[in-house]
């Protein structure tokens, strides 16, 4: 075929030719309209394609284009151009595993570098989607870790065959994936050679035993699925999610210690002197509260949270009332009462003023929803700090943005939430009952209180309506988990641990809202990192914070995908934290996907 290099596809200029793999071509790409590097792979299946076919093939992208993986090479656009059809893939410049590996890998590094493939694989094949062509050449060593490429590649390539030619001679099953997962690991801490050779010798027992399982054509022998042969790469590593959803501290203190190495070097190493100014800072506090032992009540909370926040950490867990001549006030148009949780003040007379909604509430404020019982958190108009500088693209500019007051829901919202809209018909249920780990999860009362999931942004947008609410904005959302001093997670800039929130596969699965009350933000929200992704209402684009309005963004005005935050119970270090955006179509439903609602006062 004739080179399409110089050629222009809709926005996309082609400027280099990469090589053809079974039936396809590849090519980079510039999209001119957003003014970065993409890779377009043209399938050409001969002059016996169909307008059945294809149907059929483009019946086929829509399903690659909506799943959505940070392990996994995304698919961002597909066309025809004329009878072909075409895949657009975003360009990575980095080497595969085979370039890169060199030598063996430890044990310990191969196994969680190999870990986010495995999860991923599992969530395509709960998609009913397998690879069929898992090697070496086609995952990619990023800064990010790795990531797996050509995701769907091969059922596009059976599909074409069978409208042709009948069915392929090799079906592709989910039992193909884990054994080609099987040949990379073995690779990985044996050879580092992409020969299919099974090196005994060199391995532990244990290890021997998981991959010759892996490599087993054997159904008998082989593992069931894809999600037992990560559970079993997990536990080579020593990570075993407890057997009871409760929240227990690792035994293992390098992991630990690891893991804020990591959070610093977000924001940089600090100098020594820095390093100093937060314990002569608590020395100072330590002698002033020597010498007023009595002039202030602080409830108990998280000592890493800011003194000026301890009444929202407070406000998590139980409601401080003031005097009862504060009255309570309704609003008219949601119907929800405002009960005002300030913390309680010294014993002395106190001249109230009158009540309005901004002299009345503040920090520690609490609505209590008629609809639902969610309890919605106060924040207070003013500027925060969103984005970062020195993170993901997408992030930056760090920049200050003023927001009117505004309430946030305390928690995710849960299955028994849900459930009582989807009773009143303004709902419509999961597109599943299950999770990740639970056949009944959804309508069943062991979960009343967990996030519901599998819902898309429409569902989310719907059941907040119903409750009198919305999805908050992406700015209000920011600005209710990190509040206003640039903070990287919403309890501070330590290290998380699982006292802290539920992420990396802790617990392999949701855990009940409001599990990690030490993990609150400064206005005691609470699961605003892990658990689950939350849904906000804007629409997704990588370059808005460049010219964002200053006061009360809202988001572009239009887009493709809209913008998840707060990572989810499978997500490392970098997607907990606050800054961090993610995005989706709104069709999307996933087993680690919820949300909150917001409200304007």
């Amino acid at each position: 075929m004739q080179s399409l290099v110089g050629k222009s596809i809709g926005t996309y200029r082609i400027i280099r030719f990469l090589g053809q793999k079974n039936q396809s071509s590849l090519y980079i790409a510039v999209d001119q309209k957003e003014e970065k590097k993409v890779v377009i792979r043209f399938y050409f299946p001969g002059d016996g394609f169909s307008e059945s076919q294809r149907r059929h093939v483009l019946s086929a992208f829509e399903t690659l284009h909506k799943i959505d993986h940070p392990s996994l090479v995304g698919i961002i656009g597909y066309n025809m151009a004329g009878r072909i059809p075409y895949l657009v893939m975003p360009y990575i410049a980095s080497e595969s595993l085979q370039q890169h590996c060199a030598k063996p890998l430890p044990l310990r590094g191969a196994v969680r570098l190999l870990l986010p493939i495995a999860r991923a694989l599992e969530y395509t094949h709960s998609h009913h989607l397998p690879h069929g062509s898992i090697n070496a050449r086609n995952i990619l060593w990023t800064d990010n870790g790795l990531v797996l490429a050509d995701l769907g590649h091969m059922r596009l390539v059976d599909l074409m065959k069978s409208t042709q030619v009948g069915p392929s001679n090799t079906p592709i099953d989910t039992h193909s994936d884990i054994r080609d997962l099987g040949k990379v690991l073995n690779a990985m801490v044996s050879a580092c050679d992409p020969a299919e050779v099974f090196h005994a010798d060199n391995l532990p027992e244990q290890v021997r035993r998981v991959i010759k399982k892996a490599l087993s054509a054997d159904p008998q022998q082989a593992y069931d699925s894809m999600a037992d042969f990560a559970g079993e790469l997990e536990g080579l590593v020593g990570i075993h999610p407890p057997k009871r959803m409760t929240p227990q501290r690792h035994t293992d203190s390098s992991e630990i210690s690891g893991a804020g190495d990591r959070l610093r070097e977000l924001k940089g190493r600090p100098s020594a002197w820095l390093l100093l100014f937060p314990v002569l800072l608590a020395a100072l506090a330590f002698a002033f509260l020597m010498t007023k032992p009595f002039d202030f009540l602080w409830p108990q909370s998280d000592p890493t949270l800011p003194a000026q926040n301890l009444a929202a950490a407070a406000g998590a867990g139980t409601e401080i009332f003031l005097p009862a001549e504060t009255p309570a006030e309704t609003d008219v148009a949601s119907g929800i009462t405002a009960q005002n949780t300030q913390p309680a003040q010294p014993l002395q007379a106190i001249d109230l003023p009158s009540p309005t909604p901004e002299s009345t509430f503040g920090i520690g404020s609490v609505l209590v929803s008629p609809m639902d019982g969610m309890r919605l958190l106060y924040v207070p108009a003013g500027e925060f700090w969103m984005g970062s500088d020195d993170r993901d693209a997408d992030e930056q500019p760090q920049h200050s943005v003023y927001l009117d007051s505004f309430w946030i829901d305390e928690t995710e919202v849960t299955n028994a939430m849900y459930a009582a809209c989807v009773a009143a018909g303004a709902c419509s249920p999961p597109v599943t009952n299950a999770s990740s780990t639970r056949d009944a999860y959804f309508g069943n009362p062991d979960f009343d209180t967990y996030p519901v999931v599998f819902v898309s942004w429409t569902q989310a947008g719907e059941y907040c309506a119903w409750a009198g609410r919305r999805l908050p904005s992406e700015a209000e959302w920011e600005k209710a988990a990190r509040g206003v001093d640039g903070r990287i997670c919403p309890w501070g800039n330590q290290a998380p641990d699982d006292l802290l929130l539920n992420y990396n596969m802790l617990y392999s699965d949701t855990t009940s809202v409001g599990s990690f009350t030490q993990g609150a933000s400064p206005y005691a929200a609470l699961d605003m990192a892990g658990n689950v992704w939350e849904w906000v209402s804007d629409w997704y684009d990588s370059r808005y914070y460049q010219d964002a309005p200053a006061d009360n963004p809202s988001g572009p005005e239009s887009g493709s995908r809209h913008v998840l935050r707060g990572g989810s119970w499978y997500y490392d270090l970098n997607y907990i934290r606050a800054a961090f955006r993610f995005s989706a179509n709104a069709s999307t439903t996933l087993n680690d996907v919820g949300f909150r609602c917001a409200l304007t006062p």
